[in-house]
């Protein structure tokens, strides 16, 4: 199962706030061919869903889920700022 750092559910925090997201709106990782991508998106039924501080932040459905098992969701810093990173 993929985990979720403390420094990736503060940085999936201040993207939902910035953009304002209703609450019980996270983001979700989508398979879109062969690269994974974020959309915004509310809990469906099966799906994993990660929270912090007590708001939604993340969802996988089980396929995703599946892919990312013993990985890792973390933030690394950058010259252009924070980015998310699935670390294997």
């Amino acid at each position: 199962m993929l985990t979720l750092t403390k420094a990736a559910g503060g940085y999936l925090t201040r993207l939902l706030d910035e953009a304002h997201a209703p609450d019980g709106t996270a983001l979700r990782i989508v398979k879109d061919e062969e690269h994974l991508r974020p959309r915004l998106d509310t809990p469906k039924p099966g799906d994993l869903v990660f929270d912090h501080a007590g708001r939604k932040v993340l969802l996988l459905d089980p396929s995703v889920s599946s892919m990312l098992t013993a990985s890792h969701l973390d933030v690394e810093r950058t010259e252009r700022g924070e980015k998310l990173i699935i670390v294997h």
